[in-house]
């Protein structure tokens, strides 16, 4: 949410609030594929607030179809689900490697302390131009 700005600056078109659960995406994705909205490449980044369950994962693999790359963007969060959230996106990606990346923000970011709040969760102004430097890269470079 707080990179909103940063994002559209790369010309992404983002649809965040806070505290977002990651099962939001699996109706999102789905009622934008059937409304022919759908980009060709689609980002989502969730599971900051919360544990991804392997079945939303695989829900939204299957909406974002087979001719849309999608990129799942890991997370970097001070709290017990941090690392099992890490793991089920890189299963889920594996499960259709031709076309889901996973973005590595946790690795990318943990040099950079200076780019978080002191929650270590909440994006600086830099941080957020960072972030969506990182994925504007990644998706200039992987998609479609």
């Amino acid at each position: 949410l707080g990179a909103l700005p940063a994002l559209e600056d790369e010309g992404f078109t983002a649809v965040a609030k806070e505290s977002r659960q990651f099962g939001y995406a699996v109706d999102a994705v789905q009622r934008r594929a059937a409304a022919g909205t759908l980009p060709r490449n689609v980002v989502v980044h969730l599971g900051t607030n919360g544990t991804i369950a392997a079945a939303d994962c695989r829900a939204v693999v299957d909406a974002v179809g087979p001719d849309r790359r999608l990129f799942l963007v890991n997370v970097r969060v001070p709290r017990p689900w941090q690392s099992p959230n890490n793991r089920e996106l890189r299963a889920c990606a594996a499960t259709a490697p031709d076309r889901v990346v996973v973005l590595d923000w946790n690795g990318y970011a943990a040099d950079h302390p200076r780019w978080f709040y002191d929650d270590r969760i909440h994006l600086r102004p830099a941080g957020q131009r960072a972030y969506a430097a990182f994925v504007a890269d990644a998706v200039d470079r992987l998609g479609l």
